[in-house]
């Protein structure tokens, strides 16, 4: 690897070299796909975070275009192919197909492009596997919520109603199973909240509400490695959007989304006119299809909320800027100074663009208040029977990322 610098796809492909899995050729081309084309914003960011956040786009890309390709091809032939019959013994073995080829997925985001600190491969193994078996579990019980509801009513929106309810009361649950069970009430900042003991640095907790319910989570490692004034900026944004009930209006939000996804896709396609099993199969490739419709246009209705939390902290005569360059570096994760990329990608703005926001002044362009639409979508659609948020980029290999994805 002489006379060039080293990538993270050069560190895979010796990796690779040394457990004689593939080629040099095939190694070299895999470090310059992974360093081709990096526009992610370098000023809050090491050069190494910045290797792998490029490299996990692009498997998220990759993954989301995997499944959705699929899914399209699944849905061609159920609805257009030769007709054929499923059986429930059928649909079994192909959701355990998905989850082994998702499984390798995850094993590249979570062994080779997780951010530091990286786990050693027995605590990755370990969470991986208590992971998977939750969630799969998770997707049955949806999975039965939905035969069950297009059995006695001949559609799919109650079972995703019903199914959307519970993910909100489990919620806490399954992050308490997800994080290995470290987490408890503190009192922070004068408010009582959940602190949740997690190695994975992309979680950053947030605000999540079920039905008079309010938590507020933050990761125990922040009351650590985050000074006292940053802390407390990051918690008045927090109370912001608790006053302005954001995280009720996501989830009616998210829920009425899904629920026009199902009706859309019902007539679209006659569920109603196919066999159960081909109609439980063609409505979980619709909505994995409408998922990524999803991905494409709820980042841009939520990055305003983003800027109005900033802008309020500012109101209370606290300045977040440090706060908000430092939230890049805590994450990994800082968009992208591609407009496009940014656009489609990253709901979370990148540092200059917050900055930027700051500087202007004004609430006028952050448009309406939605809250973090996009990513609490990655879990509410597990309803909806998607493999898609579990492949996002931010996620892929990081099961706690699966229940509580990053967010502002």
């Amino acid at each position: 690897m002489q006379g060039r610098e080293t990538t993270q796809g050069d560190k895979l492909g010796m990796w690779m070299g040394r457990n004689g899995v593939g080629d040099p050729a095939w190694r070299v081309a895999f470090g310059e796909w992974m360093k081709w084309g990096m526009v992610l914003d370098r000023d809050m960011m090491t050069e190494e975070q910045q290797r792998i956040a490029w490299g996990r786009l692009r498997l998220g890309i990759f993954g989301v275009g995997l499944w959705v390709g699929l899914a399209l091809v699944a849905l061609v032939g159920l609805k257009w192919g030769e007709p054929v019959t499923l059986t429930g013994w059928e649909v079994m073995a192909g959701v355990m197909g998905v989850v082994v080829m998702q499984g390798i997925l995850d094993w590249v985001g979570g062994l080779v492009l997780m951010p530091e600190p990286r786990p050693g491969l027995g605590t990755w193994l370990g969470g991986w596997f208590r992971g998977v078996l939750i969630q799969t579990g998770v997707m049955a019980g949806m999975g039965v919520l939905a035969w069950g509801s297009f059995r006695f009513s001949g559609g799919f929106c109650g079972g995703v109603a019903v199914g959307s309810v519970i993910l909100v009361w489990i919620r806490p649950m399954l992050l308490r199973l997800m994080s290995g069970g470290r987490m408890g009430w503190e009192t922070v900042g004068g408010r009582r909240m959940q602190v949740v003991e997690v190695e994975d640095r992309g979680f950053t907790g947030g605000v999540m509400w079920g039905w008079g319910r309010v938590k507020e989570l933050i990761p125990r490692h922040w009351l650590k490695t985050v000074s006292e004034e940053e802390l407390g900026v990051e918690l008045e944004r927090r109370r912001w959007q608790l006053e302005q009930r954001l995280p009720r209006r996501v989830w009616w939000l998210l829920l009425g989304w899904n629920l026009i996804g199902v009706e859309l896709g019902s007539r679209l396609l006659g569920f109603r006119d196919m066999p159960e099993w081909n109609a439980l199969v063609a409505y979980g490739c619709w909505m994995t299809v409408w998922c990524f419709v999803g991905l494409l246009v709820l980042p841009s209705a939520s990055r305003g909320s983003v800027h109005a939390a900033d802008r309020a902290v500012t109101q209370l005569d606290r300045d977040p800027r440090p706060w908000i360059r430092r939230f890049a570096a805590l994450t990994g994760e800082d968009g992208s100074s591609g407009a496009t990329v940014q656009a489609v990608f990253y709901p979370i703005p990148s540092t200059a663009l917050r900055l930027g926001r700051l500087q202007e002044g004004g609430g006028g362009r952050d448009g309406w208040l939605l809250g973090s639409l996009a990513r609490n979508n990655l879990y509410y659609s597990w309803a909806t029977l998607t493999p898609l948020g579990r492949v996002v980029h931010c996620n892929v290999g990081r099961p706690v990322l699966w229940v509580f994805p990053p967010d502002a």
